[in-house]
């Protein structure tokens, strides 16, 4: 049951990114690009930061409060709404039922991690990145970029690829993809006036 559970969470990952592709772009341009607050109607606090959330475990008793305490950092409210469908004392027991007893709680267990935890987390993702398996080790979850998606919208002129921001044309705004020589790599908006605001980067 548990090696099901983790196959249904991979596939999701590999196809999860064009989803968070797509709503990322379809946001209005101040919440593109604002990595530290989210105004007016966006109930999120933050952006989760690119990377390891959780590594080197499969168990249920360890992936669901790992994802969980992203949930509440960046949107309690939905935390929130996540927690009362769980036993207050599961937490406490990795033998309550919850997690092991498949007429009584396992099947919800799984539904919360691989169903509703799952999109809320790709929700939360910054834009241009997925949240799942990292795509070299299975066990590491976290949230990471898109390249494929990345490079389609650069192919689709979506996004504006340059080497360094004294390539941005004079008056461009929109979604920028920097990559130095070193392979760094950035996205961001290019405001009116020459402001560019980072969304995230990646060394």
């Amino acid at each position: 049951m548990a090696d099901q559970r983790i196959d249904i969470i991979e596939i999701k990952s590999k196809q999860y990114f064009r989803n968070s592709m797509t709503q990322a772009t379809t946001t209005c341009e101040r919440c593109k690009a604002d990595t530290t607050s989210r105004p007016h109607d966006d109930p999120r606090t933050s952006y989760p930061a690119i990377g390891t959330v959780i590594h080197g475990t499969m168990r249920s008793q360890d992936l669901l409060p790992a994802w969980l305490d992203v949930v509440k950092t960046h949107h309690p409210a939905e935390y929130s709404r996540i927690m009362a469908d769980i036993p207050a004392d599961a937490f406490d027991n990795d033998d309550h039922c919850f997690w092991t007893d498949e007429d009584s709680g396992v099947f919800e267990c799984s539904w919360i991690l691989n169903e509703d935890l799952f999109d809320v987390l790709n929700n939360l993702a910054p834009p241009w990145t997925y949240f799942g398996s990292h795509e070299g080790d299975g066990s590491d979850y976290g949230f990471w970029p898109s390249w494929d998606a990345i490079s389609d919208a650069v192919n689709d002129k979506e996004i504006l690829e340059v080497g360094d921001l004294s390539e941005v044309p004079d008056n461009y705004t929109g979604e920028v993809f920097i990559v130095n020589d070193h392979g760094n790599a950035t996205i961001g908006f290019m405001r009116e006036g020459g402001k560019f605001d980072e969304c995230w980067a990646v060394v």
